[in-house]
């Protein structure tokens, strides 16, 4: 067992080193390697392929380079960095962050204030905590959110934006991506050709590029009793312009 202060390093394949103290640091170089940190301020870092760094106290840091790697942080300000491919970054606390970079990773956070960052194709960006953030660059890569104002983001072609609190934004900007949003007063943004944003929310807005849609709901007090869709630039609806639905279903350009 390390205490604080107390780093431990291999650079063999299929080694593992493994940390309690605060302010330690494991670090592995090697294929299949493992590293794993309990203390506040802790760090685990691996390289190789197949490698694992978990820390579950606060302000620790979790990071992997490695083709398969995992980052998986529980304390809070923690952060879960991996840029190999097939990666997963994992975090669970407040103000915590999970970042990757390569393709077909997976970034995923549960804690308030959390950011889940892909720019790998086909990555996946998730966040559950209300105003947390999650951003997808890659085409095909989809963000999600569900907590109150948290915002979903995504800039690739057939890329989706979805979220599901109130006071929430998705936005989507590539070809064939589409913005949903479910929450009370909610927006859904698209600037891409060919895309849809859909703001089912009581009292939310939407807009998309010329020849896009949007789709809105219409509301008697707390029920549904219409949804209502458009295709800019036909019968009146602008490009690039906000639109909301009146007491009578009409859609008229958000204040």
């Amino acid at each position: 067992m390390n205490t604080s202060h107390d780093p431990v390093s291999t650079t063999e394949d299929y080694a593992r080193t493994t940390t309690t103290g605060d302010d330690a640091s494991a670090t592995t170089a090697g294929y299949s390697s493992h590293a794993t940190t309990a203390g506040y301020s802790s760090h685990a870092t691996t390289a190789g392929y197949s490698s694992r760094a978990t820390t579950t106290e606060d302000y620790a840091r979790a990071t992997t380079i490695g083709d398969y790697a995992r980052a998986t942080t529980t304390g809070d300000y923690a952060h879960a960095t991996t840029s190999g491919y097939s990666s997963h970054a994992t975090t669970a606390g407040y103000s915590s962050r999970a970042t990757t970079t390569g393709d077909y990773a997976h970034a995923a956070t549960t804690g308030d204030y959390a950011h889940a960052a892909t720019t790998g194709d086909y990555a996946h960006a998730a966040t559950t905590g209300s105003l947390a953030n999650t951003t997808a660059a890659g085409d095909f890569a989809n963000a999600a959110t569900t907590g109150d104002y948290a915002c979903a983001t995504t800039t690739g072609d057939y890329a989706h934006a979805a979220t599901t609190g109130d006071y929430s934004p998705a936005t989507t900007a590539g070809q064939l991506a589409h913005a949903a949003t479910t929450g009370l007063r909610s927006s859904a943004s698209v600037s891409g050709e060919n895309a849809i944003a859909a703001a089912f929310g009581a009292n939310s807005v939407a807009k998309a590029a010329n020849g896009g849609f949007i789709a809105l709901a219409q509301y008697d007090g707390t029920a549904i009793v219409a949804v209502k869709t458009a295709q800019v630039g036909r019968d009146g609806i602008k490009p690039d312009t906000w639109y909301t639905l009146s007491p009578t279903g009409e859609f008229v350009e958000a204040e």
